[in-house]
């Protein structure tokens, strides 16, 4: 989505220069680059962990929720960036976007994952002074 929505920026013009020039576009686009990296740095982590044998499971769910997070960030940022091309069933951004909505759902809602990391995070440390 990132650079499909990059390459459409720089070729897209309005008031004689590229969109991408424009300040509150670039700052967007800048903003997914800094999730995506986030996404990427937690995940290499959980994977890590789980590739040490050691414990992930908050790992994972932190791995998790920023995936769900991001994608639905990324997304939405994109479409923005595109305009109305942006939800054009027939342009290929829309599919990238119908599959982050499918990765959201799938590993499960923020909401709900944040709670389950709560939770363990209390048991972790009630059961330290406990």
């Amino acid at each position: 989505m990132m650079r499909i929505t990059g390459q459409y920026t720089s070729e897209r013009e309005q008031f004689g220069r590229a969109v991408a020039t424009f300040q509150a576009v670039s700052h967007r686009v800048a903003d997914c680059y800094i999730d995506v990296e986030c996404l990427r740095l937690v995940t290499q982590q959980a994977a890590s962990l789980i590739d040490q044998g050691r414990p992930a499971a908050d790992a994972v769910l932190m791995a998790k929720i920023w995936c769900g997070d991001v994608t639905h960030r990324v997304s939405q940022a994109s479409q923005h960036c595109h305009g109305g091309t942006g939800v054009d069933k027939d342009y290929p951004l829309y599919r990238y976007c119908q599959w982050a909505r499918q990765i959201e759902l799938t590993t499960g809602s923020s909401a709900r994952l944040t709670g389950e990391l709560g939770e363990s995070i209390c048991e972790q440390y009630m059961g330290a002074t406990g």
